[in-house]
This record gives C-alpha cells, structure tokens and sequence, in this order.
C-alpha cells in the first residue's frame, strides 16, 4: 500500500511516521480465531519540490522498500546509506 503524507516538514518527520507505521504492525492479531502477525519493508520518499512528478517519488519509495527487504531492514529512505540508486 501507499501512504501519501503532507505538511510534514522535513525528511527526519516522514522517517519517524513510516517507523510509527512499522510499530503498528508488530503486535499479533487475530483473524477469524487464528493469530496472525505480519511483517513489512517499508520504502520512503521525501521531496521539497512540489512539481517533482508523483511517479518519481513513488519509484523512489519502492527502490527504498526493496532496498529494506535486502538488507533486513524495516525501513529505508530513498538515498540513504543502504539505498541504490541517485539521492533524494
């Protein structure tokens, strides 16, 4: 899934929601009687620029989510140390 945040103000902000989101998933839940527990890689994009095309940060947030997979991680930010690929 996608998650589309705004009025955030800098990039450290929408690392910490992408981490509130990983949190949330970590308790187990229950699904018609049977306990279930996920786990999730999540990839985050963060631009300053408004006119930077909506398919270019989502490419960005998907090469960070493999990039979390591949290392393990639960989350990875688009040009951080782990990511390939040209920075944010």
């Amino acid at each position: 899934f996608l998650v589309l945040a705004t009025g955030l103000g800098e990039a450290n902000d929408v690392v910490q929601l992408a981490w509130r989101l990983a949190g949330c998933l970590l308790a187990p839940f229950s699904i018609h009687g049977e306990t279930v527990s996920v786990a999730a890689s999540l990839g985050v994009a963060y631009s300053c620029d408004p006119d930077e095309p909506d398919e270019d940060l989502v490419r960005k947030a998907d090469a960070a989510m493999y990039s979390a997979k591949a290392h393990g991680d639960r989350v990875a930010v688009f040009g951080g140390p782990q990511s390939t690929g040209a920075a944010a």
